[in-house]
């Protein structure tokens, strides 16, 4: 997971680019779910939410139970108006966290500004 912390680095200098990179090799090397899913934060600061969505339902596949992980893909279905299946993945996320407050208040939210 070395890897990951480069492509920390590397995003911390402004190399977007080069962090999705490192997150691909630290993938190829050792496949994790917080590879998966910081990849995922990583394309959707790209502009890439079809990408980061796959990256995140990667992510799921190898971790199903990690709350951080639905709530990404949750608030990335948000941004693509699909409400329903980000409902979906926050009730996962609230179930798995039952006493995170936040997660609560954003699937609350998500909720409320449905159709």
């Amino acid at each position: 997971m070395a890897r990951l912390n480069i492509a920390k680095i590397y995003l911390e200098r402004g190399q977007l680019d080069s962090a999705i990179d490192q997150c691909r090799q630290s993938i190829l090397t050792e496949p994790h779910y917080a590879a998966y899913e910081y990849l995922a934060e990583l394309l959707m600061k790209a502009g890439k939410p079809e990408a980061a969505e796959q990256a995140y339902r990667e992510a799921i596949m190898l971790a199903p139970d990690v709350a951080s992980v639905r709530f990404g893909l949750g608030e990335l279905l948000v941004s693509q108006d699909r409400a329903t299946e980000a409902i979906e993945e926050l009730e996962k996320a609230t179930a798995l966290e039952p006493g995170n407050s936040a997660l609560q208040k954003r699937l609350r939210e998500v909720k409320s500004a449905r159709p």
